[in-house]
């Protein structure tokens, strides 16, 4: 098949848009153009911010379906999260999402970059995903603090604007904060036990390391603090495509789920596919994603219209305060694991 006017002829059940965010709409509107009745799986994020109309109109008036290839929607592990939230009856006070690799290599090789909202365009749609699996109301936001790091070289020159990492915490309601981190230098943001107590710095070398955490935080009716820790694949030290689930009180860790088969990727797709077919709900609806982009573009330029304000990059991501707090957290997580570990010897 040389063409897609050759493909149509096929009638495949699908057409897989999985070619840099730049291309999405034209490659949608091209496919739709060859083929009136496609069905298109559309890599997140599903188009640049300035695009989100013309993909909304082709969305509603295309004859076909259109998912969005958000894969960490079909996780097993968030709705096993979900269920334990509900069976301890859990009132969320608060939510940690983080998404962490080293990306030095591919940003040297040149390869792909987003030109539009820039680090948020990497693992910002999932963190929203994994956020707004839990309910859509942890996505109304009342922005407390917001950070996007460039990429430093060793000499102090900024190498590449807004690529390094990024940090977003925001109130929702009057009861419950909500954190999302990214590094794409390999700063671990929230080092949880039992997987993710042992990194500080995925380094460059490493590329096969990515840390992708959901913790809740929240308590019972009787007021004893929870925290319910989600590690996606691939989870350090685990096969791939598998995932764990770690349930701490009062910051000690008291029970470990998993690990368990949380391939996603595979998963999304069978649930896309169900749902070309007309056999399934629509797993990541084009309105979900439209919804995810027009996050991740105000964020950014809430974070530009900051850029009077030389970064502090020394204090990490966020503020110095939203540092601090991290760093002491991780240490009390660090130090009453290991001194479990110790106890039962």
């Amino acid at each position: 098949v040389s063409s897609l006017n050759q493909a149509a002829r096929y009638a495949p059940t699908f057409y897989d848009v999985c070619s840099p965010t730049a291309t999405h709409l034209e490659a949608a509107q091209t496919i739709v153009a060859a083929d009136p009745g496609a069905n298109l799986l559309i890599e997140k994020p599903i188009c640049r911010p300035a695009e989100a109309r013309q993909m909304a109109a082709l969305a509603s008036s295309m004859r076909g379906c259109l998912v969005v290839n958000e894969h960490y929607a079909s996780s097993r592990l968030t709705e096993l999260l979900k269920l334990r939230i509900e069976q301890l009856g859990l009132i969320p006070e608060r939510i940690v999402a983080e998404s962490t690799k080293n990306r030095l290599n591919d940003f040297a090789l040149g390869r792909f970059r987003d030109d539009s909202i820039a680090v948020l365009g990497y693992e910002g749609a999932h963190l929203i995903a994994v956020v707004g699996s839990l309910g859509r109301e942890y996505l109304r936001a009342d922005l407390i603090d917001i950070d996007l790091d460039d990429v430093i070289s060793t000499d102090g020159a900024v190498q590449l604007a807004k690529e390094g990492g990024a940090y977003i915490r925001y109130r929702v309601g009057v009861s419950c904060e909500v954190e999302l981190y990214t590094s794409m230098t390999g700063e671990v943001g929230y080092p949880c036990p039992p997987y993710g107590h042992t990194l500080s710095v995925i380094s460059q070398a490493d590329t096969a390391t990515r840390y992708r955490l959901l913790r809740v935080d929240g308590r019972t009716a009787e007021g004893v603090l929870h925290s319910l820790a989600a590690f996606y694949d691939p989870v350090p030290g685990l096969a791939r495509h598998t995932g764990a689930l770690a349930v701490f009180r009062e910051h000690r860790l008291v029970e470990v789920v998993g690990p368990l088969v949380d391939a996603t990727m595979d998963q999304h797709m069978r649930n896309a596919v169900e749902h070309f077919l007309g056999n399934a709900a629509n797993p990541y609806p084009a309105e979900l994603g439209l919804r995810d982009v027009s996050f991740l573009d105000g964020w950014f330029a809430v974070d530009e219209a900051r850029d009077g304000v030389a970064p502090d990059v020394l204090d990490g991501l966020g503020s110095a305060e939203s540092s601090r707090r991290r760093e002491e957290e991780a240490q009390l997580f660090r130090d009453n694991y290991l001194e479990q570990g110790t106890s039962e010897k």
